[in-house]
């Protein structure tokens, strides 16, 4: 691992698992992918009513921030056993 990398990915554990996973599970890839997924929804759907369309939307604003917080666990895991390989 190059020595740059050691030291983002140390910093990043070191800050804890919960911030951690905050930043990088559920506002670094659930909240993007939930908006990404909703806009697709909506180029593809054309809806006319846009207010139905909001509601109809908001299982993909929950459900993957929430599926977040798992991607955010299994990646402080990956990372921390990257750090623990390497010292």
């Amino acid at each position: 691992m190059k020595k740059n990398n050691y030291k983002k990915y140390n910093s990043n554990v070191k800050n804890g698992k919960l911030s951690y996973v905050v930043k990088h599970g559920i506002l670094g890839w659930g909240v993007p992918v939930g908006i990404i997924i909703t806009i697709w929804n909506y180029i593809d759907e054309k809806p006319q009513d846009f207010t139905n369309f909001i509601i109809e939307s908001l299982p993909n604003l929950i459900v993957y921030p929430i599926t977040g917080i798992f991607f955010g666990l299994i990646m402080f895991k990956v990372t921390k056993n990257k750090i623990s390989n390497n010292d």
